[in-house]
This record gives structure tokens, sequence and C-alpha cells, in this order.
């Protein structure tokens, strides 16, 4: 049995904006390479 790979995207709130396109990019990017993974995303404050 072969389990779905995990990731975790830690992202600041300085510059939310940015930071969620990252993300949102991030999440794209798997999608386009088929990777069906699982994301926990951590805010932290700070830049």
């Amino acid at each position: 049995m072969t389990k779905s790979p995990k990731f975790a995207f830690i992202k600041a709130r300085w510059h939310a904006d940015i930071v969620d396109q990252a993300l949102k990019g991030f999440n794209e990017r798997l999608a386009e390479l088929g990777i069906a993974g699982e994301v926990d995303t951590f805010d932290v404050p700070g830049a």
C-alpha cells in the first residue's frame, strides 16, 4: 500500500497577500504534477 505524500506549508502573515498566492501556486503545481498529497498549512506571525 502506497501512502500519499504529506507536505507542510509554513507561511508568515506579514505579507499575507503575497504568501497566500505562493500557497495557491504550490497547490496548483502539485495538481499539475499529479501529486495528490496532503498539505498542512501553518500560519506564523512575523516576516
